[in-house]
């Protein structure tokens, strides 16, 4: 679906950046910037700076930055499209609604349903990272980045031979999309 550049701008600019990213990282001011722990990678002392003067933030940790849009993005593993909806929404920004065909609807549910498995297949997989076999294969060499931030930056997870419990089951989706 197309969006605007208008429409796009209202969404960025109803979303102030510094009361977004506070919904999901504790921030402090200092001067005119807003610090806080980067929720990209881990770290001990606050290297994540919100600016709400250019709604921007920026991590001289590991180097992440953007907007409002950019940070939903990674922080919710979002597309741009997904990211818009969330804000908007959030904003009370009514987004203009495309008439779908029978056909595209049902495109646009399996398009849909593989992205949300795509997506709880890789928080299971991150998750087994921090298992006792997550951890030696990042220490073994198993072609495991060997930190968080590594792993997150490149969406890695550490994957065992047994299949993912309940796949599917939980979230009913039909056979055809598995």
């Amino acid at each position: 679906m197309y969006y605007s550049d208008e429409i796009i701008e209202e969404v960025r600019s109803k979303n102030d950046i510094v009361d977004v990213i506070s919904g999901y990282v504790k921030l402090k001011k200092q001067g005119s910037s807003y610090f806080g722990l980067c929720p990209f990678h881990s770290e001990k002392s606050p290297s994540f700076s919100v600016s709400r003067d250019k709604q921007m933030y920026y991590c001289f940790g590991c180097g992440a930055g953007g907007n409002v849009f950019t940070f939903i993005m990674e922080y919710e593993n979002y597309s741009f499209v997904e990211a818009l909806k969330f804000l908007a929404q959030r904003a009370g920004v009514e987004l203009p609604q495309e008439e779908y065909s029978k056909e595209a609807k049902e495109r646009a549910d399996t398009r849909s349903a593989l992205l949300e498995m795509n997506k709880l297949a890789a928080k299971y997989y991150y998750a087994q990272l921090k298992t006792d076999g997550g951890r030696q294969a990042s220490q073994g060499g198993a072609g495991v980045p060997g930190d968080e931030k590594g792993a997150f930056q490149h969406r890695s997870g550490y994957g065992i031979s047994t299949p993912l419990p309940g796949a599917g089951k939980r979230q009913s989706y039909g056979g055809e999309v598995l």
